[in-house]
């Protein structure tokens, strides 16, 4: 297994990978005491966000009569937060916009650029329909692609003649361009929210689809790849019920998005539809690649309604992205029904609430009491180390840096409490005491980290009743 990015940037704890397993050896084959660098007292948690009550969007004009759709996208573009929201419409699905400074208060500004019963006093952007049943649209930003293609969309249709994913291109992500020739990027049927994005590390662009199997009629995540926006191959089935699952569910979009500023770290915060209920709840999933996802709260939602009544709705799905809107604070979106999925009745109109998580705080390391774990070893590029980390009131952290390649000399020490050596002047007690709420809170030892410049390292966690939900490797951070 690859440590991956260890020691540069962000690092989440989405799974086991970059702590040693432990061993009556160490990673070099030399042998230690029984049970030293065993990691003990830690599991990984998930935490669900806090679900606001009032709404962020909702239906306030003519154009909106049937709601503000959950099929939705909010992304952070230049210092703005910006919204492409689904407005159905009578015959079709209109792609309407919004901006806001704080995440909490959108504005829909005029457009003037899409009619809308002989007026173009709206936010709708310019999007020409193609025909058939148009069901959604994403929008996502490319990096790599000239101006006049770096916002691009992919868009479904379902209508029998039509059906498969289609892409545009915008300059500016308010008026739109289908790509021309065959404008079909990925033949499959997907009536609900499909994900685009370009991952610059691989030059790849990615769509998480929504899949139905043809034979047994269930409905899964697809992943489909492409170095090309205008092709791609055909999806593989990424994400699927398993037989821990009761047998009538469905997963249904799959709300991804690449885990904000870290290394290595993708979710999911996918909808699961529960067909005998006919309701809809959302789920939590975790990866390092995009290929192996791990659900972290097994069967139990991530978001769900509230035995309180406080969440009074039976259908929710989560919107595409995440914002970071204030200092430590994550807004993910979330879109409500009162009415279950396919209640044939009449229907209240869509809204989205807001989703608040701590900065991070997705999942967390946990030890409810006393916990120790050894990272694997990494060369140390860093000149500081930055800790995300909550303990309780007699909780805290401390941390050693270990010399991974057996060390010697007066640089390194080694003694009873530490068979592997340790440099001198990073030991647990030479560590100052981590405790409290903190965002991005430094570890500082007796000697500056830089001294210790390309070693190969390894650090030694104890943490007492705490969370640590990242480790930042930077050069220079903000501390907090």
């Amino acid at each position: 297994m690859s440590a991956w990015t260890l020691g540069r940037g962000k690092w989440v704890f989405v799974d086991w990978m970059g702590i040693w397993p432990g061993y009556g050896k160490d990673q070099q084959g030399r042998d230690l005491p029984f049970g030293f660098l065993v990691p003990h007292g830690i599991e990984i948690r998930a935490h669900s966000p806090r679900v606001e009550d009032e709404p962020v969007l909702f239906p306030e004009h003519p154009w909106e009569p049937r709601g503000v759709h959950a099929f939705s996208t909010f992304v952070e573009d230049g210092g703005v937060f910006r919204c492409w929201y689904h407005v159905p419409l009578q015959n079709d699905v209109g792609l309407a916009y919004a901006e806001s400074q704080d995440g909490v208060r959108w504005n829909k500004p005029v457009l003037n650029l899409q009619d809308f019963n002989g007026s173009s006093r709206n936010n709708l952007v310019r999007l020409i329909s193609r025909g058939g049943v148009e069901q959604t649209h994403h929008v996502f930003i490319d990096p790599s692609a000239p101006p006049s293609e770096r916002y691009k969309m992919v868009s479904s249709c379902e209508d029998r003649d039509l059906c498969g994913i289609y892409g545009a291109v915008s300059p500016d992500g308010l008026q739109w361009e289908h790509l021309v020739g065959d404008p079909v990027i990925l033949r499959n049927r997907c009536d609900t929210h499909n994900i685009g994005s370009y991952d610059a590390s691989t030059g790849k662009y990615r769509i998480f689809t929504r899949q139905a199997d043809q034979t047994t009629g269930r409905r899964g995540i697809n992943l489909a790849e492409s170095t090309d926006f205008r092709s791609f191959p055909d999806s593989a089935r990424l994400l699927e019920s398993t037989p821990l699952d009761p047998p009538d569910w469905d997963y249904y979009t799959s709300g991804y998005s690449p885990w904000p500023g870290a290394a290595d770290a993708h979710l999911l915060r996918f909808s699961v539809y529960h067909r005998t209920l006919d309701t809809v709840d959302v789920h939590l999933a975790t990866s390092r690649d995009v290929r192996i996802w791990h659900r972290p709260m097994g069967g139990q939602a991530w978001i769900a309604p509230s035995p309180d009544g406080s969440l009074p709705y039976q259908a929710m799905y989560g919107c595409a992205g995440i914002l970071r809107t204030a200092r430590g604070e994550w807004s993910s979106y979330v879109g409500v029904y009162p009415e279950s999925h396919n209640d044939k009745g009449p229907r209240t109109p869509g809204k989205i609430l807001r989703a608040v998580s701590r900065e991070d705080g997705v999942v967390s390391l946990h030890a409810p009491g006393k916990g120790e774990f050894v990272t694997m070893d990494f060369p140390l590029e860093a000149e500081e180390i930055l800790l995300n980390v909550r303990t309780g009131p007699s909780g805290f952290v401390r941390c050693s840096v270990l010399a991974a390649d057996g060390g010697g000399g007066a640089e390194t020490v080694r003694s009873e409490r530490h068979p592997v050596p340790v440099h001198a002047g990073f030991s647990i007690e030479d560590c100052a005491v981590i405790s409290g709420d903190h965002f991005a809170v430094p570890l500082v030892w007796r000697k500056h980290l830089g001294c210790l410049h390309g070693k190969s390292v390894q650090l030694h966690f104890e943490l007492v009743e705490a969370d640590l939900f990242a480790v930042t490797f930077g050069l220079q951070a903000a501390h907090g």
